[in-house]
């Protein structure tokens, strides 16, 4: 076992293991960068066919609950958008949504509230405030692509 200097003057063993929990550490790193990449494509795909299917249906207006800061969660469908006339009201309240232009390059889709469908009745409380978790929500996607940095043919030898 190596041994090193510590700030008094004593010796203290040095791991043995380091060096291997600097690999795993790089290991781990490149397994969570790899999983918040499919991650994100997964949902920026999920995002494409659902407005791809909105568009195709026809579907003009659809029923909402509202989450929070003017975003709604379709109820029959995985979409999440902004809506104008959705900021005043408290979250859980439903409503109808008239749905505006749809831009699949952008994935984008926002809307109008068009109806309150529970009028009168009292919006869905957290079972504990504060401590419920918020769930990511997607919304437009921006894309950088930089062609200064287009592989070579040395990058990807033949097999």
């Amino acid at each position: 076992m190596q041994r090193s200097r510590t700030e008094r003057g004593r010796e203290a063993p040095v791991s043995e293991n380091a060096d291997t929990s600097a690999e795993l550490f790089s290991i781990i790193s490149g397994f969570d960068a790899a999983y918040s990449a499919y991650n994100g494509y997964q949902a920026g795909m999920e995002r494409f066919w659902t407005l791809k299917y909105l568009r195709q249906q026809g579907i003009t207006e659809l029923e909402a609950s509202v989450i929070k800061d003017g975003l709604v969660r379709a109820d029959t469908l995985p979409l999440v958008l902004p809506v104008l006339g959705a900021g005043d009201l408290p979250r859980g309240a439903r409503v109808r949504v008239r749905l505006g232009d749809i831009d699949e390059i952008a994935l984008d889709v926002s809307g109008t509230v068009i109806e309150r469908l529970d009028t009168g009745a009292a919006p869905e409380q957290a079972t504990e405030e504060g401590t419920e978790e918020e769930e990511a929500v997607a919304g437009p996607i921006a894309i950088a692509v930089d062609l200064s940095d287009a592989p070579s043919a040395d990058d990807n030898p033949a097999p």
